[in-house]
């Protein structure tokens, strides 16, 4: 039925709302005479994946 089609592509309110993502990445560089420490930088990967549906149910004859 239609009703079961849309409750089935329908996540209702699941995973709306506001997201934050907060990367920090502390480095040190430098240091007391005759240190060899040194940072050549870092490198963070993220990934966001989104799934939109935009769809009509339309009843055939």
């Amino acid at each position: 039925s239609e009703k079961e089609i849309r409750s089935q592509l329908d996540a209702e309110d699941f995973g709306l709302g506001l997201y934050v993502l907060d990367i920090t990445v502390d480095v040190d560089t430098g240091g007391a005479v005759g240190c060899q420490h040194s940072d050549d930088g870092e490198e963070v990967e993220y990934l966001v994946e989104l799934i939109i549906l935009n769809y009509t149910v339309e009843k055939t004859s």
